[in-house]
């Protein structure tokens, strides 16, 4: 379970995160989709992977967190919200508003 920390607006809220708690559900969905992009397939090289795990860094170089349903749609950072995408896909895909289900 998430730590609840001080949101910025000056509310507690289960969707604002510590730093710490950020990292490890970045390295959970790194890990989780293979440290490859969902949309293209794109992957970091070996060395860039081990590199950023053995020490420990929550990101990789190429490789970007994207809120499948945006932030500014209510979306929250939590692992099932979240997918791994290289930096060109992410910037291709925008903030785009959530699909309506009827």
């Amino acid at each position: 379970m998430a730590r609840l920390g001080r949101h910025p607006s000056g509310g507690t809220t289960a969707s604002f995160r510590s730093a710490a708690a950020r990292r490890h559900i970045r390295r959970e969905v790194y890990t989780r989709d293979h440290f490859t992009c969902r949309t293209c397939k794109w992957r970091p090289t070996e060395w860039q992977i081990a590199l950023a795990t053995a020490t420990g860094r929550a990101s990789i170089p190429g490789m970007t967190l994207d809120h499948i349903v945006p932030v500014s749609h209510g979306g929250r950072f939590e692992n099932d919200n979240l997918q791994t995408l290289c930096e060109d896909c992410n910037r291709e895909r925008g903030n785009p508003a959530p699909e309506v289900q009827l």
